[in-house]
């Protein structure tokens, strides 16, 4: 994952352009253990402490990495899921 991935996220929660259920706990426990580094040549790492997980903090860029790809796209036939819509008796 790319830092400005992971550093949008930390940018959106800091200006309240984002917000998690709070029943979320799994979510919150993860963003309480992610990290940054920064390195000797002044970039910046994120990387959860050792031991712990990134699962849904991952999940959560991705997400919101669609949705700012997608964002201005205008066609209306886009469909990542099929559709299977069927009447079960």
């Amino acid at each position: 994952m790319r830092p400005e991935q992971i550093g949008r996220i930390s940018v959106m929660i800091a200006n309240n352009q984002i917000s998690f259920n709070k029943e979320n706990k799994l979510l919150y426990s993860e963003l309480g253990t992610y990290t940054y580094q920064l390195t000797k040549v002044g970039n910046i790492t994120y990387n959860a402490i050792a031991g712990a997980h990134d699962d849904t903090i991952m999940s959560l860029a991705l997400a919101l990495q669609c949705k700012e790809d997608y964002r201005f796209d205008t066609a209306s036939n886009i469909n990542f899921v099929k559709n299977y819509s069927r009447r079960f008796i």
